[in-house]
């Protein structure tokens, strides 16, 4: 049979094969070139970019980004404040630092092959690819770890083909040079976790409030889940979502067999355990910070500070730091409910005029920011719990849940202002053309406190005024103001320093003019006649003080007040020995704490320990004790400050017994009460307390909202420094003791002691009523007696009959003619 009558199926195909044959050579051929332009062209890309591309040899090696500079309590433990650079907050961990179990939740969640791939997931590009070209969009990424890392460190997260080519050509240089953990170590401290926190330790900070070396497995799960969207995924913006995304993160961690199913389970079922939301700084200790920052940037330089990643240990006792803002806060809360400083703020006959509480500006006046204004209340809003207020020509919000001190009964803004009526303002953020700025009353008087060891300088609190904020003028260390009679102490210690008086030296209390000044004392009008020292400066006679510093010297008080670390201009004045010389609370405190350690003044500091971002310790040199005075000299001031509190009518007795322990100190009052005072201190704390106005508006004068109580006028009769600096005092220095064992002033060499006669400074007879031990330099106690009962002495003389009544013992009257 011929081959064409057989049936078609069973007839040879080879005819089919010839043909087909020149097309499959075709198509090869074509193929071929393709593949080899393609080739050609990849190759050329490849040569392009590889020419721009950067070396990643000692990636590893020059990593140092910007750090969180964190600045610590004296505990080393409680955070108190932190600096950042503009772009986020990081932290650089070594990667031992890092638990596995969060190791391998990052792993799990953004690459599963890491271990074993070369730095590139071929598979998982070509899917990403598929994906994105089948939805029209950027949707997966397809990314490795080294791919991130790449990005992160060199190209940026554009989408285009260029970017994406020279990622590959980086990935495989990285992974050639760099080792899996050194790879790893970069990506974990580098990659945000949202909220402007970079790296997995300010990730665990941030959310969970723990180092990254102590998250838990659902805490890790977490944390990995976030990489992939911080903006999406962040517990603080979507539970739910970060939930799903965890149980995900668990679900592949299970899978890849990191996690018994058992542990995923028990993850998955924990709650978010989120912490509050940190601040910059704790709003309690925001002037301790803002001063360590100061200091900081005066040994490190800004440019080493802006780096960061510093650890900063201070001087600051957090505990005592609460407690003294706490005294604080009551002290004013007192003060404003003796006087009326708080609200409401009521509209009043006569609110347009003049005030003691300062003068509202003119329509067109400009305010300045800087200072204190009477504002008008113009508007108040109880859903945004706002007022409004204009001043002069600019207008500004109170938020009133902000000045809880002048709100005590929780007012809604439209109960506590009334339209038109008058507040102290001043702006906290001045205002822009056609904005409204920010504004804070300023009803009541301000605060400042200075706690510190007079043995090593060491400031354990301190508190600049009455609102815990970052930015606010921090007045214990930058606002000087008159100390009144508590600047006496260093015109006495001065005195005994000469030798030529000792705390039994009577001096006469009686009128005196100096040219056209004529000092009164406090009393007005009324004269103590003859006293010793020790009396007159328990009851801060002011005449007494100008008598002694006139035959001391004013130039021997500057001198001595510059040994005791006074700084600010002293006039050359008789008024000195009144306090008219303006301080800063920090320095007097320190001044008188030099006292406390017996002579030794050691300068005042708030850093303990500076560690690099390294971990190295870097010298952070020790104040150095300095004689200011000799220990004899201090002791007997000491003692003399101790009647200030001791004695019945020391203007510091309301203190006495308070503390159950030894101490000293002494009150101040400006002119017309606009400065209160109290500087005291035991043999382990010393601590200063300023109460007034920032614009010397009298403590006790009536504010434009008129005065609840009715007591005081200008001048405020009813406040002093025992009255409304003391009771703070009192209150922090309580604090600053608690545990402590009581601990005596302990006598020096070089210091003595006589039983003398108060009314003339002499040694006793034998069984005289009313005698003293009183305390003396060696060499200055009186030699001579004091005459028997029924003679005449100085104590007889009418006022204006004696003068310098005793002098290093020796008794000289005067008669007057």
């Amino acid at each position: 049979m011929r081959e064409d009558s057989k049936p078609a199926d069973e007839r040879p195909r080879r005819g089919l094969g010839r043909r087909a044959r020149p097309w499959l050579i075709g198509a090869g051929i074509v193929f071929l070139t393709v593949a080899i332009a393609a080739a050609a062209i990849v190759a050329v890309l490849l040569d392009r970019y590889a020419a721009d591309l950067p070396s990643v040899d000692d990636l590893g090696k020059r990593y140092k980004p910007p750090q969180v500079t964190r600045i610590y309590a004296r505990d080393g433990r409680t955070v108190i404040g932190e600096m950042h650079a503009d772009e986020g907050f990081r932290t650089i961990v070594p990667l031992e630092a890092i638990p596995p179990v969060l190791v391998n939740a990052v792993i799990a969640a953004e690459d599963a092959q890491f271990r074993t791939h070369a730095g590139l997931d071929w598979l998982g590009m070509v899917r990403a690819l598929a994906v994105n070209m089948w939805k029209g969009y950027y949707a997966q990424g397809g990314s490795t770890i080294t791919q991130q890392v790449v990005r992160t460190f060199y190209l940026g997260r554009e989408k285009t083909l260029e970017r994406k080519m020279k990622e590959v050509l980086l990935a495989r240089r990285v992974e050639q040079h760099l080792t899996k953990d050194q790879i790893l170590f970069l990506y974990l401290n580098q990659i945000c976790f949202g909220h402007a926190r970079y790296g997995v330790e300010e990730a665990a900070r941030y959310y969970f409030g723990k180092a990254a070396s102590d998250v838990t497995l659902a805490e890790a799960a977490l944390l990995a889940a976030l990489p992939k969207g911080p903006a999406v995924y962040s517990p603080r913006v979507d539970a739910d979502k970060a939930l799903a995304r965890r149980r995900y993160v668990l679900s592949r961690m299970a899978a890849l067999g990191m996690i018994a199913d058992a542990e995923r389970a028990a993850a998955d079922a924990e709650p978010i355990g989120l912490v509050p939301e940190p601040r910059a700084s704790a709003p309690w200790a925001a002037e301790f910070v803002e001063a360590v920052e100061a200091e900081l940037r005066e040994r490190l330089g800004e440019d080493a500070l802006r780096r960061g990643g510093y650890a900063v240990i201070t001087t600051m006792n957090p505990d005592l730091q609460r407690a003294v803002r706490r005294a604080a806060s009551a002290g004013l809360a007192a003060i404003d409910e003796r006087h009326g400083y708080r609200g409401p703020v009521v509209r009043r006959e006569g609110d347009a005029a003049p005030s003691p509480g300062g003068v509202e500006p003119g329509p067109d006046e400009v305010p300045d920011p800087n200072r204190i204004h009477l504002g008008r209340v113009i508007a108040v809003d109880d859903r945004a719990g706002t007022i409004r207020f204009r001043v002069g020509a600019a207008t500004g919000d109170v938020r009133l849940a902000e000045f809880a001190r002048y709100n005590p009964e929780g007012l809604a803004p439209s109960r506590f202002a009334e339209i038109g009526g008058l507040a102290r303002v001043r702006f906290a953020v001045p205002p822009r053309a056609g904005h409204v700025g920010r504004l804070r009353l300023e009803m009541g008087p301000e605060v400042a406190v200075v706690v510190l060891d007079p043995r090593t300088g060491e400031v354990a609190a301190m508190v600049g005024g009455s609102v815990e904020a970052r930015g606010q003028f921090n007045r214990a260390l930058r606002s000087r103001r008159q100390p009144g009679s508590a600047f006496k102490p260093i015109v006495y210690l001065a005195a005994i320093e000469s030798r030529r008086f000792t705390p039994a030296t009577v001096v006469n209390d009686a009128p005196e003019v100096y040219g056209a000044w004529r000092p009164e004392n406090a009393t007005r009008g009324r004269f103590a006649g003859p006293v010793s020292l020790r009396v007159a400066l328990a009851r801060s006679i002011n005449l007494v003080a100008v008598k002694i510093l006139e035959r001391t010297g004013v130039d021997a008080a500057i001198a001595l007040a510059r040994r005791l670390g006074i700084s600010s201009e002293l006039r050359r004045e008789l008024s000195l020995a009144l306090g008219a010389s303006e301080v800063t609370p920090i320095e007097l405190t320190a001044a008188m704490a030099a006292v406390a350690a017996g002579g030794m003044r050691v300068t005042p500091t708030v850093l303990r320990e500076i560690r690099g971002p390294d971990g190295a310790a870097l010298p952070v040199p020790r104040p150095q004790p300095t004689r200011a005075t000799d220990a004899a000299s201090a002791y007997v001031l000491t003692d003399m400050l101790r009647s200030a509190i001791e004695d019945r009518d020391g203007t510091a007795h309301a203190a006495a017994g308070a503390l159950g322990r030894p101490a000293a100190g002494k009150t101040g009052t400006s002119t017309d009460v606009r400065d209160c005072w109290f500087v005291g201190f035991t043999p382990q704390w010393a601590a200063g307390v300023w109460v007034g106005f920032d614009d010397n508006l009298p403590v006790g004068a009536p504010g434009p909202e008129g005065t609840r109580s009715g007591r005081g006028r200008p001048g405020g009769v009813a406040e002093s420094g025992a009255r409304a600096a003391l009771p703070i005092w009192v209150e922090a220095m309580r604090a600053a003791h608690a545990g402590l064992p009581i601990a005596p002033f302990e006598r020096p060499e070089g210091a003595t002691t006589a039983l003398v006669d108060p009314a003339t400074g002499l040694l006793a007879q034998g069984g005289m009523a009313g005698a003293r031990e009183e305390v003396f330099v060696e060499g200055t106690a009186p030699t001579g007696r004091a005459p028997r009962p029924g003679l005449r002495t100085p104590a007889d003389f009418a006022i204006g009959e004696a003068e310098w009544v005793t002098d290093a013992g020796t008794l000289a009257l005067r008669e007057a003619p």
